[in-house]
Order: structure tokens, then C-alpha cells, then sequence
């Protein structure tokens, strides 16, 4: 498969990701409950990632896997199946290879993270 066909796929499955976790959300606390959680992660994920970026300075590996744990649970709640992707990648690299792989993976999940506020945001 072509890398833009791929690319195109992968967007439609993130997308369904998204919906149908936003969904859940909106049909167990309706649409206040979904623009609550999303407020909360675009408002927190800019710390948690400088945190990171912290914690893999400093070679903490115990920290930077805390904080990409937990930013990955929050994209999960959300569906943003990126910036989980991400997250976890981190959060396994900082167990293997931490020096070696943050910066890139910190890179990547910056990236993520500000595609998944711009398709957010018509929702909060």
C-alpha cells in the first residue's frame, strides 16, 4: 500500500477511534462530560509533555514512563489512538532505551498531540 494511502486509512481509523470514544462519553455524561475531559486534555498535556521532556533530560526513567502512562490513558479516554501510540512507545522506550529514543519520540508525540487539538476542538 502506498504511504499516502496508508497515511489517508489510518486518519479514517483514528478518526472512528475518536467518535466512538467520544460517543461513549457523550452517552454516559452527555455533551458537558465530553467537553469537560477534552478541556481538561488540552489543558493539562502541554505540562505532562514538558514534564517529559524533563524526566528524559534528567534520565528519570521511572518519570518519564509515569507521565507517558498517564497521557496515555488520557488519549484512550479520548481515542486520540495517536497520541496513545506515542505515549506507549515512550513509556516502553524508557524502560530499553532512554537516552537514545526520547528526543524523537518526544518529537512525534508533540506532533500528535497538536493534530489531535485541532480535531478536538470543534468538540469542546
Amino acid at each position: 500500500m502506498p504511504e499516502a494511502a496508508a497515511h489517508a486509512v489510518a486518519h479514517v481509523v483514528a478518526q472512528d477511534a475518536h467518535r466512538s470514544a467520544t460517543d461513549f462519553l457523550a452517552a454516559v455524561g452527555g455533551d458537558r462530560l465530553v467537553r469537560e475531559m477534552v478541556a481538561l486534555f488540552v489543558a493539562y498535556t502541554p505540562n505532562r509533555i514538558a514534564a517529559m521532556h524533563s524526566a528524559a533530560d534528567r534520565r528519570d526513567t521511572r518519570g518519564l514512563c509515569r507521565e507517558a502512562f498517564a497521557l496515555r490513558a488520557a488519549a484512550m479516554q479520548l481515542g486520540l489512538s495517536e497520541v496513545e501510540r506515542v505515549a506507549a512507545s515512550i513509556e516502553c522506550a524508557s524502560l530499553d532505551a532512554p537516552a537514545r529514543d526520547a528526543a524523537n519520540l518526544l518529537a512525534d508525540l508533540v506532533h500528535a498531540y497538536d493534530a489531535a487539538v485541532s480535531r478536538l476542538q470543534p468538540a469542546a
